[in-house]
């Protein structure tokens, strides 16, 4: 079963909400959405790559990783409230 992504959720919520969007702008929302389908992609791959990362190293007794758990990954890479 395929799960449904942030942006999926957040463009569906959006299509719910919006009851009028201009047949000439559609293309450039289409653009806009694509990017952040792609931004999203790049943003789980380097947490999935720093996790696995991390896991092998942790085999190594003298290894201490750089961040404290993923909230700390996450508020180094993008910023925000913990």
């Amino acid at each position: 079963m395929n799960k449904q992504s942030s942006i999926e959720w957040l463009i569906k919520q959006l299509n719910q909400k919006i009851d009028f969007i201009p047949m000439n702008k559609w293309d450039e929302i289409t653009e806009v959405i694509e990017q952040a389908k792609a931004m999203h992609k790049e943003e789980i791959k380097t947490v999935m790559s720093v996790a696995f990362l991390d896991g092998l190293r942790s085999g190594d007794e003298s290894y201490k990783s750089q961040h404290e758990g993923w909230e700390d990954y996450y508020f180094k890479a993008f910023g925000g409230n913990k």
